[in-house]
């Protein structure tokens, strides 16, 4: 089995894990155009550097993570959003590591894809909602699909 077949069947797990029933709406994922909109605040960490950003509860603003996106020009005039990658190391024994930030250039397409290559996998989704790139995503679907990607490292291996 291809890596790329592994992760392909992981994908409806992948979107349980990161959306779990009843926490996205369609809301979401609409951008008003409006430029008068107040900043919108994301949790922004690396777990390889902070092991709380592992797993930050919902709702918890009074996180030192929890900040707005400041626009210092870097998003060159794009409306900023959440962003949370997840990545598992394979050279570091599977290790997953947890990234969350502003972004600025959106995926056309997706809200959420899988990248892959010889030494890690990546999950990166993007959210438009205060917040929405908090720990709450991960759930025991999340774990499972942990697991699987594993077993897809070591079935491709």
């Amino acid at each position: 089995m291809s890596l790329s077949r592994c992760l392909f069947a992981a994908l409806p797990l992948l979107l349980l894990a990161l959306f779990p029933a009843g926490t996205v709406s369609q809301e979401n994922f609409l951008d008003d155009g409006s430029d008068a909109s107040p900043p919108i605040f994301c949790y922004q960490c690396n777990s390889g550097v902070d092991l709380d950003c592992t797993n930050l509860q919902a709702n918890s603003t009074n996180s030192v993570h929890y900040k707005p996106c400041s626009d210092l020009g870097e998003y060159k005039g794009a409306k900023p959003f959440c962003r949370k990658i997840v990545q598992t190391i394979f050279e570091r024994n599977n290790m997953i590591r947890v990234i969350r930030k502003c972004g600025w250039e959106k995926h056309p397409r997706l809200d959420c894809y899988n990248m892959a290559n010889d030494d890690h996998t990546e999950t990166v989704c993007q959210c438009f909602q205060d917040g929405c790139n908090s720990a709450h995503h991960f759930s025991a679907a999340g774990a499972a699909l942990a697991m699987l990607l594993a077993l897809c490292h070591i079935l491709v291996s």
